[in-house]
């Protein structure tokens, strides 16, 4: 069974990923700045829209960034984390809709 920490870690910080990235796409929309469609999936995006209008408005954006990159950081340590205990797991195991079964040995 895998340790509630890092199980919370791993969905703490993929939730916080995406509360980042729906609250800078609200706070760009209220300004009306558009990104077109097919670019919106792009990693950085949003950061980099944020940034060009700071850069337009004359406000500072290095806290900002310092900030986006330790969010980053701590998401991609996570993941790391949560894949590297998944493989410690014993390879006889196998998921079904949150039921481990084990496999049957001959």
């Amino acid at each position: 069974m895998m340790p509630p920490a890092i199980a919370f870690w791993f969905a703490a910080s993929i939730l916080a990923e995406f509360a980042n990235r729906l609250v800078l796409k609200r706070w760009l929309g209220a300004r009306h700045i558009t990104i077109a469609f097919l670019k919106r999936g792009m990693l950085g995006i949003y950061d980099y829209a944020y940034v060009r209008w700071c850069r337009d408005n004359g406000r500072p954006f290095k806290t900002f960034i310092f900030l986006r990159s330790l969010l980053a950081l701590n998401t991609i340590l996570a993941c790391i984390t949560f894949i590297a205990y998944c493989n410690t797991l014993p390879k006889d195991l196998h998921f079904s809709h949150g039921h481990v079964i084990v496999a049957p040995t001959n």
